[in-house]
């Protein structure tokens, strides 16, 4: 093999032009022509201009830049190579070449930065250690059955800017992983075309990390910080596997492995809590994928969790009966004013064995939601506990969020002020149940179409508001004759679904249990507990204002034996 080198190649013909104050080769409208197994290596760069032509079918190796301008040509057709090597940046101008193999072999941490379009035929080869592609504005176009080698966390392509990976002809059953990421991080993002796939191009590139509204917007938790704007040339015909890819050090303080998927942006991120799992492990160690299957429209995507998930929205109103304050028309927020909710930064239901679904079941607050807001109708009661049910059979739970529930009645999302948002499922039509730790609960009189359009919903409106099973003899929610509002019956302390003064597994027992039943004269001042009926934040047994007459005021003075059911 030859191997010319610039000097020695240069004075062989005289339309080659050396410029020892830039170390280029320039071929100023001349010819040359590399024939195969010819090497050329250039310290420096190449400039190919006015109307000069290059026809290489060996390997042109140059340490610089590499200009061809609009007037001058590159014939690559034949099997050649270009390789990128060195200890300095290169940049490349091609106006419109075709190259059959790029090879990237620099010295670590120098890179090859494209001025216009680069298009390969062949591959793209990347040879040494910690050498990138940055695209800049500009596109890096893979042709139809060309390939890419050697990438990895060090050596891949970076498309901060506008630019795109592109890949030309992906065909039914075949695939190909665009070697993409940042200046900081290496996301690659594979697309595997199905059977019945027509064929098309894609375009590839990715941001550093998901945002509310897509590309644009506010950031999201709970997510990789990657965001892969993905897309096609020819709308409709496309099905493809979407695989992303990323390392512990893109993952979100938030993110849960085990809990993540592959979520689409299309006017909101649509990712379903059923399409969630445990990711894939990728090897080298420390890098995980998800993928997503039969993927037929083109956007944005991003993994992650519930941030990423398709949001239903509620704008739901109840009343606790144990909280209404007199003829009032609003609840007292004892428990709040006397800093007892302030140790319930953490949802206390899945602690009395409350079961969540879906994203379910950590919820937390910063402790600032407790305090007075000013507004006295926007103060916090307590929490509550939201279910989101199956329409046609509605024991059947499929997303649970634990949320507060302000003196109004508003049931508002953990911020103490939003419409309360559940995410994971699909719009469509669902019941609604409310429970809480030691009320009754109750759930919309029918289905409800949700999506993220808020749903007004205000039980305490009218006794129709709640589920009837035409069984159970009470109502299912009580009227407060102070202020003409229904509420959910208290004194469940047991969470068995009644209330019961009399009896096995009564509920004024609970409250016996609390104080002592040696000590029943006890009162357990300042306690968040289930059997605090009135909820005023003392537990007391007998006595004014004790929490075993709550009870007995819900199944009857005249009446101990009976009782006050939930309706199923």
């Amino acid at each position: 093999m030859k191997k010319i080198f610039l000097l020695t190649f240069s004075a062989l013909c005289s339309c080659f032009a050396i410029s020892h104050a830039q170390t280029l080769l320039t071929i100023n409208g001349g010819s040359m022509v590399l024939e195969p197994g010819a090497v050329l290596f250039v310290e420096g760069g190449i400039e190919n201009i006015n109307s000069g032509s290059i026809d290489n079918d060996g390997t042109i190796e140059l340490e610089g830049d590499l200009l061809i301008d609009g007037t001058s040509t590159f014939d690559g057709t034949d099997p050649n190579v270009v390789r990128f090597s060195g200890g300095a940046d290169s940049d490349v101008t091609t106006n419109g070449a075709i190259f059959d193999v790029i090879e990237i072999d620099k010295d670590a941490t120098f890179d090859v930065n494209l001025l216009d379009n680069l298009t390969i035929a062949g591959s793209l080869d990347f040879i040494s250690n910690d050498n990138k592609v940055n695209l800049g504005a500009n596109n890096l176009i893979m042709q139809a059955g060309s390939a890419i080698t050697g990438a990895d966390e060090q050596d891949y392509v970076v498309t901060d800017g506008a630019g795109y990976m592109v890949r030309e002809g992906l065909a039914a059953s075949t695939s190909f992983k665009f070697e993409v990421g940042d200046a900081n991080s290496y996301t690659p993002a594979t697309l595997a075309a199905n059977g019945g796939h027509a064929t098309d191009t894609f375009s590839v590139r990715v941001d550093a990390e998901p945002l509310d509204m897509g590309l644009t917007g506010s950031p999201v938790g709970d997510a990789v910080h990657a965001v892969w704007d993905i897309e096609e040339m020819t709308t409709g015909g496309s099905d493809v596997d979407v695989t992303l890819e990323w390392g512990l050090g893109d993952e979100d303080g938030d993110f849960d492995r085990s809990q993540s998927g592959v979520s689409h942006y299309d006017g909101g991120w649509d990712l379903l809590y059923a399409n969630t799992d445990m990711a894939d492990v990728v090897v080298p160690a420390q890098r995980w994928s998800q993928t997503r299957s039969n993927v037929s429209d083109f956007s944005p995507y991003a993994v992650g969790g519930e941030s990423l998930s398709n949001a239903l929205v509620l704008d739901l109103t109840v009343m606790l009966q144990g909280a209404m304050d007199g003829g009032s028309p609003a609840m007292q927020d004892s428990i709040r004013s006397r800093d007892l909710l302030d140790a319930v930064t953490l949802q206390p239901y899945t602690a009395l064995g409350f079961v969540p679904e879906g994203f379910g079941g950590n919820e937390t607050v910063d402790v600032s939601v407790f305090d007075d807001t000013g507004i006295p109708a926007d103060n916090i009661v307590d929490w509550i506990w939201v279910e989101i049910r199956d329409a046609v059979t509605p024991t059947t739970v499929l997303a649970t969020k634990s949320a507060l529930l302000t003196r109004d009645g508003s049931i508002v999302d953990l911020d103490g002020t939003s419409n309360l948002t559940i995410a994971g499922l699909a719009d469509g039509n669902y019941h609604i149940a409310i429970r809480h730790r030691n009320h009754l609960e109750i759930r919309t009189a029918s289905a409800q179409a949700l999506s993220d359009a808020a749903l007004a919903y205000d039980f305490s409106s009218g006794l129709g508001q709640a589920y009837d099973d035409g069984v159970t003899a009470n109502d299912p929610m009580f009227l407060h004759a102070g202020s003409g509002l229904y509420a959910m019956w208290t004194g469940d302390g047991n969470q068995d679904g009644d209330v019961k003064y009399n009896g096995a597994n009564n509920d004024k027992n609970e409250v016996l249990f609390v104080v002592g039943a040696t000590t029943p004269n006890n009162v357990m001042s300042g306690l968040y507990s289930p059997a605090d009926f009135n909820m005023d934040g003392d537990v007391k047994y007998n006595g004014a204002n004790n929490d075993k007459n709550m009870v007995l005021t819900v199944v009857g003075l005249t009446s101990p034996n009976n009782i006050v059911s939930a309706h199923q």
